[in-house]
């Protein structure tokens, strides 16, 4: 029999038209879930359901986990797509390892088999110790606790058991005398989850908890519509009509919209570093990761891919339109560029240039301060190149106003700032 909650949230999830994966790791959760998925779709649940089981050989008990997972993909005669891998000792802890391992390979899998996504059993209780763990953290999700579907780097996630706490699972397992594999490192209680999971959920009301998390929630999601409203790069006209609070919330939610990949437990520290940054009226950049910067000026911010260590170079013979990942140029008429002649190469800007027509200022970095060039842009600024010389560098405001027909791409969002911003 399946709880009402649990058949409701498969037919809102729309489970009959879809093909999915089941992360699927012997325990009572996964076990739990994969018997309400067999009550939902009876005779059809092979042509539903296909298992997922990966092996860490993290325990001596690995043996027995993995006789578990095989004995209810043979019982329910589902295709079981098993993956074996060893810890090794690097940056990431064990947990954060395991997850990406996963979570990559369920990618692969559903990617590969043109499945809808992945089912993880997540529940009742698992949202709660995850709303528990960023109020202890003072985390800035977009979400408290866990959604029942969400994207996790183009991945489908799908979370239906949402509803129902751990303590209802075992209660249905041991009655129903359904078998799990216990796994036992979920009693050290020097993981953080292990001590909220064993201490501090038994003494609470989880339905009080769980009305708290929808409020807060939907508190939350005023606050990103208003987010989503604004104009992109963001003026700090705009962003100091927020409160502090709210500043810090715009902040993960930009950093979380860019996607970009982060160290979990740095989070919070990031969030805090970009807030002060944000506080000084200057220039400047701050960088996330090794591949993504947030920069800001006197007037906006903007979160972007890094515009500096650019290094790129073309040459071009034909009297044609070309493009490349750093911009698109028409050439049919070379004149626009003060070119006589074809070929040309045109690379980026590097430090010390100098331009070799008649201007009064043959340093290329003052000519481009001059121009007006943002600092986060000159790295990046393109150059023509002719006999080993530089004959031609296109001005600032005749690239934004289109005058010349060289297009930017890491320039395109400086057009939406609005006049009063630039």
């Amino acid at each position: 029999m399946i709880l009402k909650s649990i058949l409701e949230a498969f037919n809102r999830l729309d489970f009959k038209n879809k093909k999915l994966l089941v992360a699927f790791s012997g325990g009572p959760d996964s076990v739990y879930l994969l018997n309400c998925l067999a009550g939902y779709y009876q005779a059809d649940l092979n042509m539903h359901v296909s298992l997922c089981y990966i092996n860490y050989h993290d325990s001596p008990y690995v043996d027995k986990e993995e006789e578990t997972v095989l004995y209810f993909a043979s019982l329910y005669k589902l295709k079981l797509y098993k993956k074996d891998t060893h810890y090794k000792k690097q940056d990431k802890n064990f947990e954060e390892w395991a997850r990406d391992y996963r979570y990559h390979y369920f990618k692969e899998v559903v990617r590969k088999e043109k499945l809808s996504g992945l089912v993880t059993a997540h529940q009742l209780t698992d949202k709660i110790e995850t709303y528990l763990m960023q109020r202890k953290r003072n985390n800035l999700p977009l979400l408290y606790g866990l959604k029942e579907e969400t994207t996790l780097k183009g991945l489908t996630i799908f979370r239906p058991l949402l509803s129902i706490s751990k303590v209802n699972i075992y209660q249905y397992l041991d009655t129903k005398k359904i078998p799990y594999y216990e796994d036992i490192t979920n009693t050290n209680l020097k993981k953080q989850r292990n001590q909220i999971r064993k201490k501090v959920i038994p003494s609470l009301d989880l339905e009080k908890i769980s009305l708290e998390i929808e409020e807060k929630n939907q508190e939350l999601e005023k606050l990103y519509q208003s987010f989503s409203l604004l104009s992109y790069p963001l003026s700090f006209k705009n962003y100091e009509a927020y409160s502090s609070d709210e500043k810090k919330r715009l902040i993960a939610y930009l950093v979380n919209k860019e996607n970009i990949s982060l160290n979990q437990t740095r989070l919070a520290g990031i969030y805090k570093d970009i807030y002060s940054f944000l506080n000084k009226r200057s220039n400047g950049e701050y960088i996330i990761n090794h591949e993504s910067s947030l920069y800001r000026t006197k007037d906006f911010f903007f979160i972007s891919k890094q515009y500096k260590n650019v290094s790129y170079s073309y040459t071009y013979k034909n009297k044609k339109k070309y493009s490349n990942k750093y911009f698109s140029i028409n050439l049919s008429n070379p004149s626009k560029f003060n070119l006589k002649v074809l070929p040309v190469t045109i690379r980026n800007f590097k430090k010390g240039d100098k331009i070799a027509t008649n201007l009064p200022t043959k340093d290329v970095y003052k000519l481009l301060k001059k121009q007006g060039v943002p600092f986060y842009l000159i790295d990046s600024y393109p150059l023509f190149i002719q006999n080993k010389k530089i004959i031609c560098v296109p001005f600032y405001k005749d690239i934004l106003s289109s005058k010349v027909p060289l297009s930017i791409k890491a320039f395109a969002f400086y057009n939406s700032v609005s006049d009063k911003d630039k």
